[in-house]
């Protein structure tokens, strides 16, 4: 089974409602603009198993233009999008990791992303969503530049090199 990948703010998306008979009518507008579609596209990562949500989450961290001290995934079985028409094309972006299994959710119209988010709130209540913190995630992250898997020089952000000292690794 493979699962789509994205961030979400779950603060901003309802939470108990069951969307799926009141579609996007109770989704509050900051929720569906937070997905930041560009050029009538939404990004997404496609993993084939659940044990890579937290590569995916290093290689966010990493990634990000602004520091980002925590991140929250949602996955969502791959299956889930094939009651609709949505059209997801292999894409690339300039992420250190993953960059193979990044598609582009494409054409996506008013009445398209509200079944997105229609598809988001269900899978929020089912709790598909998993919470990374960056300390969390020091370890391993030394780990892969202990063994040459990612470059130091990946680490520029000043929030970033302070968590790591304060867990006693000098970058």
């Amino acid at each position: 089974m493979s699962y789509y990948v994205r961030t979400i703010n779950t603060s901003i998306w309802p939470d108990g409602v069951n969307t799926f008979f009141d579609k996007v009518s109770n989704i509050r507008a900051d929720a569906i603009t937070s997905l930041r579609t560009e050029k009538d596209e939404l990004s997404w990562w496609k993993i084939d198993k659940l044990e890579l949500l937290e590569d995916l989450a290093i290689s966010f961290f990493l990634s990000f233009k602004k520091w980002s001290n925590s991140l929250t995934l949602i996955f969502i079985d791959e299956n889930e999008f094939s009651d609709f028409n949505f059209r997801l094309d292999e894409s690339k972006k300039p992420y250190s990791f993953f960059n193979d299994k990044h598609f582009e959710m494409t054409k996506l119209t008013y009445s398209t992303l509200g079944d997105v988010a229609t598809i988001i709130c269900n899978n929020i209540l089912k709790t598909n969503i998993k919470v990374f913190s960056f300390a969390s995630q020091i370890s391993k992250i030394n780990n892969l530049i202990k063994n040459n898997l990612i470059d130091k020089s990946l680490i520029t952000d000043e929030n970033m090199i302070k968590q790591f000292k304060r867990k006693g690794i000098e970058i």
